[in-house]
């Protein structure tokens, strides 16, 4: 299993150019495909007596990241990293994690959402990155956050066509047992006049109505235990576990 000696490769190992000599034969194996694309195995079958051998590859690759960055920078494409491994460190609060575009050499693109790899463990959409490939973060469009009674409150980046139902229900993980439907608070911040911005209360039928949302919104779901009937005591009072000795020291 070529994974047991993966630790053996460095930034020179020209692993897509590697052999096999074999009775003096010299049989082709891309090692950089088997172990980028994590197949099982490959179509070659190494034989007793084989000698593999890795070619030195002279220039050390480079993976150039772009798009709404800090700034348009070249990463080592050794050792094996993961696309959010690589980007991760050169992104702004603008960035969009959703639509990470991905060119290859050959110049065809695909587009990765590094949310559905961390929430749901897609590791398809968190590919491992290729030396000579270019990496475009785009900037994203609406992020909103969520507080209050759901089980999942954070700040997250929505797609085009999600609003309140797919915040509560999807990223939120919908509401919990306390959730006061009645009074759902948003404050939007971006076209208020205030500093403070605009407060706006809606209810349960804006969730299912699915309510626009707007980049920089906050929606806060309030919590029943705030209008759980409460009782002052004032007074002299005894504890009923303690008896009439508590209350003859509450008197004094």
């Amino acid at each position: 299993d070529l994974r047991r000696i993966s630790s053996m490769f460095n930034s020179y190992s020209d692993l897509k150019n590697a052999y096999i000599e074999r009775n003096g034969e010299r049989i082709s194996l891309d090692i950089e495909h088997i172990l980028y694309d994590a197949e099982l195995m490959s179509d070659k079958t190494v034989m007793a007596n084989d000698r593999l051998v890795i070619p030195y590859q002279q220039h050390l690759q480079k993976v150039l990241i772009t798009g709404e960055v800090k700034k348009v920078v070249e990463e080592n494409a050794w050792p094996l990293r993961r696309l959010s491994a690589i980007i991760g460190d050169n992104l702004t609060p603008y960035s969009s994690t959703r639509n990470v575009i991905v060119r290859t050499v050959e110049g065809t693109e695909s587009v990765y959402d590094l949310f559905e790899a961390s929430r749901n463990g897609d590791l398809a959409q968190n590919p491992y990155i290729r030396s000579g490939e270019t990496i475009i973060v785009q900037r994203m469009e609406r992020k909103v956050s969520i507080s209050g009674e759901v089980e999942r409150p954070g700040t997250y980046e929505l797609l085009p066509g999600e609003n309140l139902k797919e915040l509560v229900e999807k990223y939120g993980n919908g509401l919990t047992e306390f959730a006061n439907t009645e009074k759902i608070g948003l404050v939007r911040q971006i076209g208020s006049e205030t500093k403070s911005g605009d407060k706006i209360y809606i209810d349960e039928s804006a969730i299912t109505q699915n309510y626009k949302l707007n980049n920089g919104d906050s929606v806060e779901v309030t919590s029943l235990k705030t209008l759980m009937p409460t009782i002052i005591v004032e007074g002299i009072i005894a504890n009923p576990k303690a008896g009439e000795d508590s209350a003859e020291t509450a008197q004094k």
